[in-house]
């Protein structure tokens, strides 16, 4: 298991057994490593470091070696998605696990982003404001064939699968008096012929 903790006056990443045992650091270094997710083969580790105000993603070993970096700002086994949030706009990026540049699949004006893979890597789920309000999205792995998955009024954001891929789940939230009214919807992936 590989969790936070904070050692050298910074968030670091350390591994241990499942029954507490054998715990080791990790990560080490000034700045803060965070938000460690497993590729589903096991394999590599994606990580969040802190760097001069960015937010930076790694990926490295179970062991914390070969550990490399993936994106300049700011997964599936070969492939890590994120977004990018520029002045006005906002972006869903996809780069291989061991680097290259990175993909832009969205390009488009409106703000993209809360990317979640499908349980098979060949969908991308994602909130987006291009119909005037927020709405969710449902994208191939390369950003082709975008198309509007739940129709909603209020800002619907932060999709995720359920683990047959069958069911995507998804915040949406509507302004009430002075506040905020959020729900949690289920829209179908594969709506059922009439």
């Amino acid at each position: 298991m590989i969790y936070e903790s904070v050692t050298e006056g910074n968030e670091q990443l350390s591994a241990m057994d499942l029954d507490g045992s054998n715990s080791i650091q990790l990560t080490h270094g000034p700045n803060g490593q965070e938000d460690p997710a497993w590729s589903p083969d096991g394999q590599k580790v994606a990580l969040v470091s802190d760097e001069n105000e960015f937010q930076v993603i790694y990926v490295m070993n179970p062991d914390g070696t070969g550990m490399s970096r993936l994106t300049d700002k700011d997964s599936h086994s070969k492939k890590v998605i994120y977004w990018i949030i520029e002045p006005n706009n906002s972006e869903i990026f996809a780069a291989n696990s061991d680097g290259g540049e990175p993909r832009n699949l969205t390009n488009n004006p409106a703000f993209d982003g809360w990317p979640s893979w499908s349980p098979d890597g060949t969908k991308i789920a994602f909130g987006s404001n291009r119909n005037s309000n927020y709405q969710i999205f449902i994208m191939n792995a390369d950003g082709s064939n975008i198309r509007l998955l739940a129709n909603t009024e209020g800002r619907a954001t932060e999709p995720r699968w359920s683990p047959d891929g069958n069911l995507v789940y998804f915040t949406n939230c509507i302004s009430v008096d002075w506040g905020r009214d959020c729900e949690i919807f289920a829209a179908r992936t594969h709506p059922t012929e009439p």
